[in-house]
């Protein structure tokens, strides 16, 4: 399943994921869409919910370079 970003949720939809999710044994989405989702009922339907973690890594003089942007954009 699809949603933009920053979608909250309807009971409709949960009811919806639960119910896909029943087929598949688990759900897996965004750290940050997590906290939209009611932990509780995935529990109670003893469902795995897992999120994934985003992180940014740098390579060769990537992480310099946009450190330097990013103090120059913040201390403007």
């Amino acid at each position: 399943l699809k949603f933009q970003d920053h979608h909250n949720f309807t009971e409709k939809e949960i009811l919806n994921i639960l119910s896909i999710a029943k087929e598949f044994d688990a759900v897996v989405t965004t750290e940050k869409d997590l906290i939209r989702l009611p932990n509780s009922r995935f529990d109670e339907e003893k469902i795995p919910l897992g999120f994934l973690k985003i992180e940014v890594d740098w390579l060769l003089h990537g992480k310099e370079q946009m450190q330097n942007q990013l103090d120059a954009l913040f201390t403007s």
